[in-house]
């Protein structure tokens, strides 16, 4: 089963939901359902506009409007990747969930692979034995080959609040990252700059860091970094970063000079059949109970390392 979001742009002339569906810009997507099909996901109260189903086909909508549907496994291709979820912490404001590595934490450019919000919503809506879809915020992203902790919010009130802990900095995070030998290095460094993009020819882009924070381009970022293992040739680095740019731990340590095995983007080692980069740690006061939040994740794929 997989969640897929259309944004219905605004129309001058009335739009039904079957209209929509048919038309707008899931064509564009290439999601080639039958009329039939379409007709069977409303029915069947897998169309959803404001998280309810919505069964009407000749509903008019109000553009521009979100529509949520569920595609079944006769809609996906046979490589679609399923994923079961390890929940690690959960109470009635939040989750969090040791994602997996190659699991996208959203929804991507490719339209039918799998991705962690549509996985824990719909396991939510069938816990909850409910037509509707639940309330469901992502706290913060992982990159697709990290692995490791994330929160998702289940009540409005919650993300509110944790929005003011991720703006205060209130949060601890810690990474483990498996990365060449660090001969040279001390045993705990930090490193301090701005990051920005670099774009590619092919209209891709990676991250650089630029030399000093009084940098002209990009944003802020720091990150602690300590040894905790060594092997003639790998290190065991514990990474806490301060602030939370995209690929900011990679690119920190790819600055000094030890890339993170498995990491095509920053030149890494690629022995290693998966980026070694993975979330273990997060410790936060919970904003609204005022409980203390101390959350670990072991990285599975040190299972069989010799540090």
């Amino acid at each position: 089963m997989l969640l897929v979001e259309l944004s219905v742009r605004k129309t001058k002339n009335e739009l039904s939901l079957i209209q929509a569906l048919e038309q707008t810009s899931v064509s564009e997507k290439n999601l080639k359902l039958s009329p039939a099909r379409w007709k069977s996901l409303i029915q069947n109260q897998k169309v959803y506009l404001g998280l309810k189903p919505e069964t009407r086909f000749d509903f008019i909508l109000k553009t521009p409007c979100k529509l949520i549907f569920e595609l079944g496994a006769e809609d996906l291709p046979k490589d679609f990747k399923k994923t079961s979820l390890d929940i690690v912490y959960e109470d009635s404001d939040f989750l969090a969930i040791n994602k997996d590595s190659g699991l996208p934490s959203q929804a991507s450019l490719r339209y039918y692979e799998n991705h962690l919000f549509s996985a824990v919503r719909l396991f939510l809506q069938n816990k909850n034995n409910s037509a509707s879809l639940p309330y469901l915020v992502l706290l913060h992203r992982l990159d697709m080959d990290t692995s490791g902790l994330i929160l998702l919010s289940k009540k409005p009130r919650f993300t509110q609040a944790m929005a003011r802990v991720f703006e205060k900095r209130a949060i601890k995070k810690t990474y483990l990252a498996l990365c060449p030998r660090l001969n040279t290095a001390p045993k705990a460094w930090g490193v301090f700059g701005n990051i920005y993009k670099a774009p590619q020819a092919d209209h891709k882009f990676y991250f650089k860091l630029g030399s000093s924070s009084k940098s002209q381009e990009g944003r802020l970022s720091k990150t602690n970094f300590k040894i905790l293992k060594s092997t003639s040739k790998e290190s065991l680095i514990e990474a806490r970063p301060i602030t939370g740019r995209s690929h900011q731990i990679r690119v920190h340590l790819k600055d000094s000079h030890s890339p993170i095995f498995g990491d095509v983007f920053y030149q890494g080692d690629m022995s290693h059949p998966r980026l070694m980069l993975h979330a273990s740690g997060l410790e936060f006061v919970h904003p609204l109970s005022l409980k203390k939040i101390k959350l670990t994740s072991k990285f599975s794929a040190l299972n069989d390392w010799g540090g």
